[in-house]
């Protein structure tokens, strides 16, 4: 169960989550003077950006996102699942969307899924290096971040991991994850507050910024579960219409 504080502040979230909040916020931290970092040459002691995106459900989501912030004069990384239910990364529009997202500026990551495999790190290291090649080739680019998808729940002992992972860079790296220099929008509300009032804006030093397409590219005023049945409609009407396309059978039933 959510607790009061909790409840309002995932309200506030929900009202606030759109397009135009997204924009507004990157707009604000140009303001406060915040350079735009990647992870090849973030610094937590300065006052440095570094933008994140978990495509969890849709790679449409994420081309709007990446639109934003190209408009906005932004770069980030946006990390794609291999093994998502959600979408196929190799499929036509897939990798027509991929190549518009690099096309900006952007970078792509792996975003690894290891509750796939064993809970082994050797193991996990292999699948997570065939993983990268499998994107690379599908994307044309090379893969040179990952992230983990859900470490918390799945695997916590990952965040802060002291080491390359799959010989990459990871994401839950010292050096882009604690509470000093990290923010997240992963359950649906800010897990260490409104990002502007984080202490690393207050002290003028890095942070690293996790937000999920998903809940910033529909409309604003929906809750985070009405948003998640707003994309499972559209993919209901997406696939329906791709059944009928493929079997005309179906399409003039």
């Amino acid at each position: 169960m959510e607790n009061d504080a909790e409840i309002s502040m995932i309200k506030k979230f929900a009202e606030n989550a759109a397009p135009e909040s997204y924009k507004n916020l990157l707009n604000c931290f140009s303001g406060l003077g915040y350079r735009n970092a990647t992870f090849h040459d973030f610094c937590a002691a300065q006052t440095d950006l570094l933008l994140r995106h978990d495509v969890d459900v849709s790679l449409e989501f994420a081309l709007q996102i990446a639109d934003i912030e190209c408009d906005s004069g932004y770069k980030s990384t946006f990390f794609i699942l291999m093994s998502s239910e959600f979408y196929n990364p190799a499929s036509s529009a897939a990798r027509a969307i991929i190549k518009k997202v690099i096309a900006m500026g952007h970078e792509i990551g792996l975003h690894f899924d290891a509750s796939v495999y064993k809970k082994d790190l050797t193991i996990l290291n292999a699948a997570a290096k065939q993983e990268c090649n499998t994107l690379e080739d599908i994307i044309g680019a090379a893969i040179k971040v990952t992230a983990f998808h859900r470490p918390g729940t799945c695997y916590p002992e990952f965040l802060g991991m002291d080491m390359l992972f799959a010989d990459r860079l990871h994401a839950y790296a010292p050096q882009f994850f604690s509470e000093k220099v990290y923010v997240s929008d992963g359950a649906g509300y800010w897990s260490h507050g409104h990002p502007l009032d984080h202490p690393a804006v207050e002290n003028k030093t890095g942070l690293q910024l996790l937000t999920h397409p998903y809940l910033w590219v529909q409309v604003g005023t929906q809750s985070r579960t009405q948003k998640l049945d707003s994309f499972l409609g559209n993919r209901s009407a997406f696939l329906s219409r791709e059944v009928s396309r493929n079997f005309k059978f179906y399409g003039a039933k």
